[in-house]
């Protein structure tokens, strides 16, 4: 009903249409409109079923795999998930209303694209106030991690946060799959507005040069069997002074 008023009764008004009017240009677009609209979800349910299906059979044969003990050599440095989001877009969206904090979001995407391109990353997908991307090197994934983290709020948006799992990960269609996709978006979850968390695979191979760790011990997650040794990045104080 919101998206109708702002994006469609709205506009036509402001147009200078009548009430009636309006009413009858909407009930003709939607004998038009609807049966496109309908194939559009249909389209868009199946390929989130696809998406979903993918990474449960991903999931399920790396278990499998490393069950008997067969899981392949992993590479030096197998790339790296990062999943982040705004915290209190909610709220936000009840103090300046839904187009107003969708503008904001659109910032946030610009700036996340920017900034992983700089870091040899790239958005895999946005997913409404946050996105999931993806770096070849994990000590990159950091560092991006946490200029995001005080760009966003330069930018005037809300607080963001964000988690970061290195490990196998299988590119298909543009995206990513394997459980290092689930462990990035549940270390995410744990972490505070204005907060970077890592995995220990992410925190072995980025230099401390680049960043300093303060371990948080282990930390069950949901979806997550066993307690995972997270660690909080931060900038060093050179760097910091610096930006």
């Amino acid at each position: 009903m919101a998206v109708y008023r702002d994006y469609f009764e709205a506009p036509m008004l402001a147009a200078g249409m009548s009430p009636q009017e309006t009413m009858d240009a909407s009930s003709a677009f939607a004998r038009v409109g609807t049966p496109v609209m309908e194939r559009q979800l249909s389209w868009l349910l199946g390929r989130k079923l696809e998406h979903n299906t993918f990474q449960l059979i991903v999931e399920h044969v790396e278990n499998a795999v490393e069950a008997a003990g067969a899981a392949p050599p992993l590479p030096t440095r197998p790339p790296a998930i990062c999943f982040v989001d705004l915290s209190g877009y909610t709220a936000l969206t009840e103090q300046i209303g839904d187009q107003a904090a969708a503008e904001r979001v659109g910032r946030l995407g610009t700036l996340l694209q920017e900034l992983a391109h700089s870091h040899g990353g790239r958005v895999v997908k946005l997913l409404g106030d946050g996105a999931m991307l993806v770096f070849p090197d994990p000590a990159e994934a950091v560092r991006c991690g946490l200029e995001m983290v005080e760009q966003v709020q330069e930018a005037g948006l809300p607080p963001a946060r964000a988690g970061i799992a290195s490990g196998p990960v299988i590119f298909r269609d543009g995206d990513c799959y394997g459980r290092v996709v689930n462990l990035a978006a549940r270390v995410m979850d744990r972490a505070r507005p204005r907060q970077v968390l890592a995995t220990p695979d992410v925190v072995a191979v980025t230099p401390r040069e680049h960043a300093r760790f303060q371990d948080l011990g282990p930390v069950h997650l949901k979806g997550i069997a066993a307690p995972i040794e997270l660690s909080v990045a931060s900038l060093l104080a050179t760097t910091a002074s610096l930006a």
